[in-house]
């Protein structure tokens, strides 16, 4: 009888045995929940800072639960630079990279997908050739930065904050510790 293997198995079965990567073989996912709030003195361009990450993590999907605000029309994602956010020092490594143009202006009472793959589609969605890889690689750097590197996963807001709402966001994040 015909088989295929996983490349999981080819790798352990291969003489010498190859190692597979660690995000596919014995790696963790870990469920990161950030809380934002809008305030009435939030402008256009409003940086959300969401939680940290690995540059070797992956994000797996991205979930959110909202209450409405109707200046929240833009909402960009996607990798800045690690910092402190009190000095000058935040540098943007790509916006919207992870999820462009969500909107947040109606309630949403239960998760729903925030158009990250692989479980995203249509505007939001993050491009296929995107999914599975490491936040380095979905930010277009050419080479793997040094270890211990970590981005600050980022909402700006495109639109203009009419403040009071609320959005969490579930992020599903394969890591290799």
């Amino acid at each position: 009888m015909a088989n295929s293997r996983s490349t999981l198995m080819a790798n352990l079965l291969a003489k010498p045995i190859t190692m597979n990567d660690v995000h596919e073989a014995r790696g963790q996912v870990r469920v990161e929940i950030a809380e934002v709030v809008s305030i009435a003195g939030d402008a256009a361009g409003h940086l959300y800072v969401l939680t940290r990450l690995k540059a070797t993590d992956r994000i797996l999907a991205i979930f959110v639960q909202n209450t409405a605000d109707a200046g929240w029309t833009d909402c960009n994602i996607g990798p800045w630079a690690a910092g402190d956010w009190v000095t000058a020092d935040q540098v943007v490594v790509d916006a919207d990279v992870l999820v462009d143009g969500l909107a947040l202006t109606g309630a949403r009472d239960d998760l729903e997908d925030a158009g990250s793959m692989p479980l995203g589609s249509g505007a939001n969605a993050l491009a296929p050739t995107l999914a599975w890889k490491a936040i380095w690689e979905v930010a277009g750097l050419a080479a793997a930065p040094d270890p211990g590197t970590q981005y600050d996963i980022v909402m700006q807001s495109i639109g203009d904050p009419a403040g009071g709402g609320t959005a969490r966001f579930m992020f599903l994040v394969a890591t290799g510790d």
